[in-house]
């Protein structure tokens, strides 16, 4: 299955006009990013034929995480301005990536809960 996220499906997210080397930029992401939505959710595309997770869904996901890499390409957590300073954030340097809640929400509902983010509690010693 093709990737089902388009550059105007960033373009409506970004919060501002993308020039036309962005877009070439988003192009490759959205290769990349949706290369990273297929290794880690093989089952992705029966997920979405079958519904139980939205297409509406997985192009939020995706488009967030381009959008993501457009606002910090650099990865900074924190940047000051006089006496200069910045920080990167850990070991993703402005890479793309999925977060874990972006994991979740790519990920069917857990049976007979109804939804993605369910624990279902029990009494000790019951299964």
């Amino acid at each position: 299955m093709p990737n089902p996220v388009t550059v105007g499906h960033v373009m409506a997210r970004y919060p501002g006009t993308l020039s036309p080397t962005q877009q070439v930029n988003v192009e490759a992401y959205l290769a990349d990013i949706w290369s990273m939505v297929m290794s880690r959710r093989p089952l992705i595309e029966t997920y979405m034929t079958d519904e139980t997770v939205p297409a509406s869904e997985v192009v939020r996901v995706v488009a967030n995480a381009v959008v993501r890499k457009l606002i910090n390409p650099e990865g900074k957590t924190m940047e000051s301005i006089d006496d200069y300073r910045f920080t990167y954030g850990g070991d993703r340097l402005g890479e793309l990536y999925l977060s874990p809640d972006d994991l979740i929400d790519l990920t069917p509902p857990t049976v007979g809960t109804g939804s993605r983010n369910s624990v279902r509690l029990v009494a000790y010693g019951e299964s």
